[in-house]
């Protein structure tokens, strides 16, 4: 029975590497999160760097996302017809896509500091909507190098060689405590600032020289083909882009309501949200994330109901496991807190009031887990209106519920609006990714 169990759960090549990497990442994570709460505690100023930070985080974390989601499926598709100069160039010009939208972006955003700060942060005071404006356009710097970067994903995941992708992360959460000891005193918060933005230069050198020994050519044309026979999806980049922002609206959101609150409650918000990423990052991401080219590959064969029972066979993992972390974090909430982060600036009272919000939390260990392997099959079926309509769907209900909850529940309200709306976009990614496919 045990051998049976074994070999049906033997986890995709690359796993075990990533939930390494993963259990690092978390435990620098911790001692990121627990060095920020000892030097700056649940302070305004605290709150005012998380929001000019809301933006660039997003867009920092999903953007290798959406770039591995549409162009891993067709880099893929090139090499199995035997197309791989075809699949080079494809990346090369994606790359240059992504050099000059990223550009864009940044000009608009220093030009726009003032309008995004007020709209993210609206119940911050003068003093600390000033530094967030200023932080906002530094971060830009932080943002362009890491979401250049994700281009080189794409080569690397085909070939699994996850290793690099994922220590980059390690490297930026290295240079944010090391910029913290060394420059808080004289900086304060603006020392994550250039900790980040040191870190993403770093991240990026480390991933270019991986990608030049897999694939010397990656920046050369290929003057051998016809440049019309190579075509970037635009309509499947601006889908992914589209509801990767409503997804991640919940963080912009969740902070816009939590400005209004007491001081300090975004500070807290974040360090709840924190802890209950710890799981999604040690085996969720790294499960989804050796999945995919499973999943893409065998879809691109034509082999749906193989990635079905791939994707069905993972899920109850990671219903079983998830199970299990949120009970014991709902029974040890308050003594997580205090042995993470109650020092220096962060007190018990801060303790108790993050530990009611985790309680709350908990269930999307179980909910991320399983939305993110469902989004998988989804983006591997190419299947993007659907992948977007469930995310407009989830939005919208959980600005409905926000309202409705905070001035009742206050912060535990906007996370009980959380687990609501992404129960419901769980059930209909199962509905449209699985059960739909299957009576085809």
């Amino acid at each position: 029975m045990y051998v049976r169990l074994k070999k049906y759960f033997s986890l995709p090549r690359g796993t075990i590497s990533l939930i390494i990497i993963g259990v690092i990442t978390v435990v620098l994570g911790f001692l990121r999160e627990a060095t920020i709460a000892y030097f700056f505690g649940t302070s305004a100023t605290l709150d005012a760097f998380l929001v000019a930070f809301s933006l660039p985080q997003i867009i920092a974390m999903q953007l290798p996302n959406i770039t591995v989601s549409v162009m891993l499926p067709e880099y893929l598709r090139y090499h199995e017809k035997g197309s791989s100069l075809v699949a080079n160039e494809l990346l090369r010009k994606f790359f240059l896509f992504l050099i000059k939208s990223l550009l864009v972006f940044t000009i608009l955003t220093i030009i726009f500091a003032n309008t995004i700060i007020k709209i993210i942060g609206p119940g911050l005071s003068a003093e600390a909507q000033k530094n967030a404006i200023y932080w906002l356009r530094l971060l830009q710097t932080y943002l362009f190098f890491v979401g250049t970067a994700s281009c080189f994903k794409i080569v690397l995941d085909a070939n699994q060689k996850f290793f690099t992708p994922a220590i980059s992360r390690i490297i930026i959460t290295l240079s944010v405590l090391l910029l913290c000891f060394l420059c808080q005193k004289n900086i304060g918060v603006q020392s994550i600032v250039i900790g980040l933005i040191v870190g993403g230069m770093l991240s990026f050198a480390v991933q270019c020289m991986q990608i030049l020994s897999i694939n010397k050519n990656f920046f050369k044309k290929t003057h051998k083909l016809d440049q019309k026979d190579v075509k970037i999806p635009y309509n499947g980049i601006i889908i992914m882009t589209l509801n990767v922002f409503i997804v991640q609206a919940f963080l912009i959101i969740d902070r816009a309501f939590a400005s209004k609150l007491s001081e300090g409650s975004i500070s807290v918000l974040n360090y709840a949200n924190a802890i209950i990423t710890v799981p999604s990052t040690i085996l969720s991401s790294s499960l989804a994330t050796a999945l995919f080219p499973i999943l893409s590959s065998n879809i691109a064969k034509g082999y749906q109901n193989k990635a079905i029972q791939i994707t069905q066979k993972w899920l109850f993992f990671n219903i079983v496991i998830g199970s299990l972390l949120v009970f014991f974090i709902v029974i040890f909430s308050t003594n997580i807190v205090t042995v993470l982060l109650v020092r220096g600036n962060f007190d018990m009272a801060d303790a108790l009031t993050t530990a009611s919000v985790l309680r709350f939390l908990s269930p999307m260990i179980i909910l991320s887990g399983v939305s993110t392997v469902l989004t998988k099959l989804l983006q591997s079926q190419q299947e993007w209106n659907t992948i977007i309509f469930i995310s407009i769907c989830v939005l919208i209900i959980k600005l409905i519920l926000n309202n409705l909850f905070i001035h009742r529940l206050g912060l535990e309200g906007l996370a009980l609006a959380s687990i609501i709306s992404i129960t419901l976009g769980t059930a209909l990614r199962y509905f449209y990714g699985v059960k739909r496919t299957e009576s085809e």
